[in-house]
């Protein structure tokens, strides 16, 4: 098995966003030597229907450049971008890697596959 708390530096071509599947996101956030930033880029209702206990920041995925100063100082921290489905947070992890971010992941399937895969969401209703 592949130490799971290595940091990886990406480079995206033509456009390309490294993703990873729920279950990696789970495996990470398990690991307490990981050092993780997961970002909900949903919207406020979707947020409260259910998320991620352990998500760091909730910014919707088209106010990044509005919130910029809630995102990590250090452009090399490991940025996991979640939504719905996928595609929300693919347009956000695409834009952090413009503004200069160097480990930028989008999480496959976003929170569907995520209670599809039977792990456990918060809610706020």
């Amino acid at each position: 098995m592949l130490g799971l708390a290595t940091t990886l530096t990406v480079v995206c071509v033509n456009g390309s966003v490294p993703t990873v599947t729920v279950e990696e996101l789970a495996r990470l956030a398990a690991d307490s030597t990981s050092n993780i930033f997961l970002l909900d880029v949903r919207t406020t209702g979707e947020w409260k229907d259910g998320h991620l206990s352990f998500a760091d920041l909730r910014v919707p995925y088209d106010s990044l450049d509005v919130h910029t100063d809630l995102l990590p100082t250090d452009r090399s921290t490991p940025i996991y971008c979640f939504c719905r489905t996928g595609r929300r947070s693919g347009i956000a992890a695409r834009r952090l890697i413009e503004m200069g971010y160097l480990n930028v992941f989008n999480v496959d399937g976003g929170i569907r596959a995520w209670t599809g895969a039977g792990y456990k969401i918060v809610t706020e209703k």
